[in-house]
């Protein structure tokens, strides 16, 4: 997979291109610039996969960047400000981290959007998992199940294997909860927490403090990390004004 990265700050560049170097070593970073013109000159030479992108840069927007390419390449956006959570969606962007970057974070949307570049590649339909229009499947010790996503309340990771909690259980499935992010509509579904994944359809009440806490319609309570809190408030805002 061949990288991009803008970001007007040269530490910042220096700091995400030193990430993928230490953890990420097989990956060819082919484009490092911080100017709106010389980045869409060289995005659109070397055209590489994924483009790690600040979004206010010192002459315009990383938006303005993205009209000009000739291609379509994966977006990870990496910024300090979480009110353009809404546009990155609207465009479809992989992911969203926000600064100062975590580099496990990072890493981890890296390899996750590997995976979903290279299962784009060889074109491998047969194990992937079927998902319908409004239906999740799974695979329990009960057998497959096809859960409606209005009847799951939200997803817990446990290790290698996940729950999926609907009202009156919790559905151990084979597959670790960076795959059911993937999966899910990310309209209906919010990774609040590295360990769960929320409907926010099911949300009642909200706490936030220093970090926050999340109260479903069935009473459980999840907890929402302090890095998830900027654009978790975006996502509830334009869900209630919509």
């Amino acid at each position: 997979m061949t990288i991009g990265i803008i970001d007007d700050e040269t530490n910042n560049r220096l700091l995400i291109n030193n990430m993928i170097q230490a953890f990420a070593p097989n990956e060819q970073v082919v484009v490092i610039e911080g100017l709106i013109s010389n980045a869409i000159e060289k995005l659109n030479k070397h055209k590489p996969d994924l483009i790690f992108l600040d979004i206010e840069l010192r002459n315009g927007t990383g938006f303005d960047i993205l009209k000009k390419l000739d291609y379509k390449p994966e977006i990870i956006f990496t910024t300090a400000y979480s009110q353009y959570a809404i546009d990155a969606i609207k465009i479809h962007a992989f992911d969203y981290i926000l600064k100062p970057i975590n580099e496990n974070e990072l890493i981890r949307s890296l390899n996750d959007c590997k995976d979903k570049l290279e299962g784009r590649k060889i074109g491998d339909t047969e194990n992937r998992p079927v998902i319908n229009d409004a239906f999740f499947n799974i695979a329990t010790n009960e057998g497959k199940i096809s859960l409606n996503y209005n009847d799951i309340f939200y997803f817990e990771s446990s290790g290698a294997y996940t729950f999926c909690v609907v009202r009156d259980k919790k559905l151990l499935f084979s597959k670790n909860i960076g795959e059911v992010e993937k999966e899910v509509p990310k309209e209906i579904f919010f990774r609040t927490h590295n360990s769960y994944i929320v409907n926010l359809g099911k949300i009642s009440k909200v706490e936030i403090k220093r970090n926050g806490n999340i109260w479903l319609a069935n009473n459980d309570i999840i907890p929402l990390s302090q890095r998830k809190i900027k654009i978790f408030k975006v996502l509830i805002n334009k869900k209630l004004t919509t």
